[in-house]
This record gives C-alpha cells, structure tokens and sequence, in this order.
C-alpha cells in the first residue's frame, strides 16, 4: 500500500512539476517547445517556474476573430512590441492634429482624423462573406487559440500560414508541410498574393484586401 502511494506522490509531482508546459501542450501555444526547456531546466527554482506558467496562459494572439462565423474570441497582444505597434496605430487613426491658422488670418482650420490602412481578409460562405481585418504584419492565419486570424474549420490546421508584407500584397508561407497552401490550383509552400488576389489554405479560399479601418461593410 505504501509503495503504491509514493507511485501516486511522485506522479502527482511530476505533474504539478511539467503543468506550465502541460498547459501549453493542451492550448497548441506556438512556443511550447520553448516553454518545455524553461519548465525543464528553470523549474527546479520556482521563478522559472512561475515564468513558464505565465507564458503558457498568457493570451498571444491579436484580435481573434472566427472569419467564418464572425464569431470574436478574445483580445490579446503577442507581445509587447505589437501592442505597442497597435496602440500606435489606434491612436494615428483616431487623433486630430492641432489647428493651425490659415493664410491671411483666417480661421484656424483643424485636419480630419488619418485613417491608418488595414490588411482585409475576406472569406466566402454559404452564409455571406465574412471579414477579419488586421493592421499588424507578421500574422499567423489558423483554428488554434494562439492564431491571429482564427479559422475554425476541420481542413485549416492550428497555425497553418503566416503572412508578412511586400510592396503591393503580402507574402504568404506554409508553417509545415501537412498545411496545404495553394494559388490559383496549384499547391505551394510559398507565395506572393497581390492585394486583390487569392489564396486558399485547406478547403477555406481568403481574399487578401487594404480597406479603410473605418470601412465594414463588403464593397
């Protein structure tokens, strides 16, 4: 009986001991490779520990919205660079610059509000088309929690995509090499999509797009 409790003890130890890599195996976190090391090696000394725990459950996407049921999951920011970037990028679009006076002494004249413009990815359904728009690059496009874009549906894996900026569109690039990514039929691993254009990751089509941040309706 006492051999089978100390069994139970050290189990249930090295399980409270692992729980922050456990957590992240379980939620599909992008770094749970590197949550693992830190547990691992850093755990022993309770800070680490702490450490790999905050990582785990801390949320790391962006705004993450189902495109396909336009259903909003949550807010988050990767890190602190990006919510920086979007802070940034929220306050350019909603302030008004100070009144400058006018030639001859006329009136001081105030600029409208600049309108920041937003990446758009639209993607058909029998329901109507459905919009995610995004106005931070790089972005991970798939169904896991930890997706920027998240696409729940059985054909997207849970980071399928990511997609970085070039001039006139976005390049887009196969995570692994079970994502299936294709343009125009074809399958791919790598590929660049003016704005305008397509790409279809698993059965799922998006459309990429710059619009006006203030713009919701499909044009």
């Amino acid at each position: 009986m006492d051999v089978i409790l100390v069994i139970f003890l050290v189990v249930l130890a090295i399980f409270a001991y692992f729980l922050p890599f456990v957590i992240a195996l379980v939620r599909g976190h992008r770094y749970k490779s590197v949550i693992f090391v830190l547990n691992l090696i850093g755990g022993w000394s309770g800070l680490g520990w702490v450490a790999a725990f905050i990582w785990a459950v801390w949320p790391s996407g962006g705004t993450v919205t189902d495109v396909v049921t336009h259903d909003p999951t949550g807010l988050s920011s990767r890190n602190l660079g990006t919510a920086a970037g979007e802070f940034r990028n929220e306050y350019d679009r909603t302030r008004v610059s100070t009144p400058r006076p006018h030639a001859h002494g006329a009136p001081a004249v105030s600029q409208a509000p600049r309108a920041v413009p937003c990446l758009a990815f639209d993607v058909a359904t029998k329901a109507g088309a459905r919009r995610f728009m995004s106005e931070s690059l790089p972005c991970v496009i798939g169904s896991g929690v930890d997706a920027d874009v998240r696409i729940r549906h059985p054909s997207v894996a849970g980071q399928h995509v990511v997609v970085r900026s070039m001039e006139g569109g976005v390049v887009v690039t196969a995570i692994s090499e079970s994502s299936p990514l294709s343009v125009g039929g074809g399958p791919v691993r790598r590929c660049n999509v003016p704005f305008g254009g397509s790409f279809k990751i698993g059965e799922v089509t998006l459309q990429v797009r710059m619009v006006d941040p203030d713009e919701i309706e499909l044009a």
